[in-house]
C-alpha cells in the first residue's frame, strides 16, 4: 500500500485505531496527503482529535454495514431490502409478478445416508454456489435453500415487454447454472466421485411477497398458486 501511495505522490501516510467498544474488531482510520513536508505535528494533534469524535460514528456505520451484509447473506436482496423499508410486521407483504425457479438435488437422500457430513455439506455447497452465482448474475434473488433445493425469484416490473426481459434473464441464468454445474460434475468425476444429478423448472406468475409465519419466527417468502405450480414442474422432472 505505502509503495503505491508513494507512486501516486503521497509523502506521508497516518493511520490511527479507532475504540470499538463491545466489538471483536478494530476499526481504523487514515490520512494522506501530497504536500512535500508531510503532515506537521499540529496535524498528527488534530487527527488524534478527530479519532475520538469519530470512533462512535465509525463503529455505528460499521455495525450497520454487518447487518446489512448479514440481511442480504441470509435473505436475499428483496427480502433485505423490504426489511430495511421497515416490513418487520407478520402479514406486511405485496403482490408481484416473477419468473420462478426452482431447482433440486436428485438422489441426495441415498448419498447423505452413506457419506460423512462433511462431505454432505460440502457437495451441497459446491451444487448450491453454481445455481446461486448464475442466479445472481442474471437478476435474480434466490429465497431460501431448502434441504437440497434452492428456490429463486426474478422480479418483474413494469408492462408486458419485462416479463419477456425476466424470462430471458431466467433463462439465461438456467444455461448458465447447467454448464457451471456441468463443469463442476467433470470435476467430481476425476476425483472419482459421482456426478449430480437435478432437476431445474422455471414458471412465470404472480406470487406474494412478504412476512409469513408465527410470532415469533417469521419468513420473508413468496407464496401463491404460481409457487406451487413451480414446486408440481420440478417434481415431475425429479419423478
Amino acid at each position: 500500500l505505502l509503495r503505491d501511495l508513494a507512486a501516486e505522490g503521497v509523502t506521508d501516510f497516518y493511520g490511527l485505531a479507532l475504540p470499538a467498544i463491545g466489538t471483536p474488531w478494530v476499526n481504523a482510520i487514515t490520512w494522506a496527503t501530497d504536500a512535500p513536508k508531510g503532515f506537521s505535528p499540529a496535524d498528527i494533534r488534530q487527527f488524534n482529535n478527530l479519532a475520538a469524535v469519530l470512533a462512535s460514528f465509525v463503529q455505528v456505520r460499521a455495525q450497520q454495514r454487518i447487518v446489512e451484509d448479514l440481511l442480504f447473506t441470509y435473505l436475499g436482496r428483496n427480502a433485505s431490502a423490504q426489511l430495511f423499508e421497515g416490513r418487520i410486521r407478520r402479514g406486511d407483504g405485496e403482490s408481484i409478478r416473477c419468473v420462478l425457479w426452482a431447482s433440486d438435488l436428485a438422489g441426495f437422500t441415498e448419498f447423505a445416508e452413506r457419506e460423512a457430513p462433511a462431505e454432505v455439506i460440502a457437495t451441497l455447497n459446491g451444487f448450491f454456489e453454481r445455481i446461486a452465482d448464475a442466479v445472481h448474475q442474471h437478476g435474480g434473488d434466490v429465497l431460501k435453500f431448502i434441504g437440497d433445493g434452492l428456490f429463486a425469484i426474478f422480479p418483474i416490473d413494469g408492462d408486458k415487454d419485462d416479463e419477456s426481459e425476466a424470462a430471458s434473464r431466467a433463462l439465461r441464468a438456467a444455461e448458465a447454472a447447467m454448464a457451471a454445474v456441468s463443469t463442476l460434475n467433470d470435476e467430481r468425476r476425476a476425483a472419482g466421485r459421482w456426478p449430480l444429478r437435478y432437476s431445474l423448472a422455471l414458471h412465470l406468475g404472480d406470487v406474494v411477497f412478504g412476512n409469513i409465519g408465527a410470532r415469533q419466527r417469521l419468513d420473508f417468502t413468496v407464496v401463491g398458486p404460481a409457487v406451487n405450480r413451480a414446486a408440481r414442474i420440478e417434481a415431475l422432472r425429479a419423478a
